[in-house]
């Protein structure tokens, strides 16, 4: 058998069992490449929390507030604006202690938590459903999300579902469209269609390597055929 026949049929060979892969990772990269990967992540869509003018953190806002209201500042804490108001927020999580007071705030309630995710999100319409996720998604769009968790699905730009700490409001994830749609080419990309995690599997593994030995052997294939076309082109020369 001739070299061109050779690579020729494992070429054919090749691109039957890894064919579809190879057109799948193509248009999944290409689906990775058509928007930003912050609009991906719904950040355009993000309005800014940030105080108003009349919201400047009062002279007595201090750690020594939170010590006495009876409170501990074993870890670290951080001074943020959440919840209309100025808050030290423990850097292992739970609740946050009012900066002006000291005072341990509860969680959310399903209004406010449905009031800061609209008020977040540009345009926002009504709210479709909200649900307190206390326990971390091992799978979908919030999977391994930090909870507690307030899940807020909002009508308007994008199909937006927000996903705000329990304790402070803070928005942890926005979900849109077209991060769903950017997850799914994930899940295909990676050969992992359930959990969309894992890209170190043998499935993928032996996938990859077939695809590498389709494209050498496709291009083998190409330079043999142009080297025999170029003998013979110089034959022709010769003869003339």
């Amino acid at each position: 058998m001739s070299v061109a026949g050779f690579l020729r049929r494992w070429h054919r060979r090749l691109a039957l069992v890894v064919g579809i892969q190879l057109l799948l990772w193509t248009a999944s990269g290409l689906v990775f490449t058509l928007r930003p990967i912050e609009e991906i992540r719904g950040e355009h869509l993000l309005l800014p929390e940030s105080p108003p003018p009349a919201a400047l953190l009062p002279a007595e806002a201090a750690p020594l507030e939170i010590l006495a209201a009876g409170g501990s500042l074993q870890g670290e804490w951080r001074l943020a604006w959440r919840r209309g108001r100025w808050l030290w927020i423990p850097g292992d999580g739970g609740p946050p202690r009012d900066a002006r007071s000291g005072r341990l705030l509860p969680p959310l309630e399903r209004s406010e938590a449905e009031a800061l995710a609209r008020s977040r999100i540009r345009g926002a319409g009504a709210v479709s459903s909200s649900t307190l996720l206390e326990a971390s998604p091992a799978r979908g769009e919030y999977r391994g999300g930090a909870v507690p968790a307030w899940r807020v699905e909002l009508e308007g730009p994008e199909g937006a579902r927000v996903y705000l700490d329990a304790w402070t409001g803070e928005v942890r994830s926005v979900r849109t469209d077209g991060w769903r749609l950017f997850d799914f080419f994930w899940g295909l990309h990676i050969l992992d269609w359930r959990d969309r995690e894992d890209f170190h599997h043998p499935l993928l593994i032996a996938a990859a390597i077939l695809g590498v030995l389709s494209s050498l052997t496709g291009l083998g294939l190409g330079l043999w055929i142009l080297r025999g076309s170029l003998a013979a082109r110089r034959r022709r020369r010769r003869r003339t």
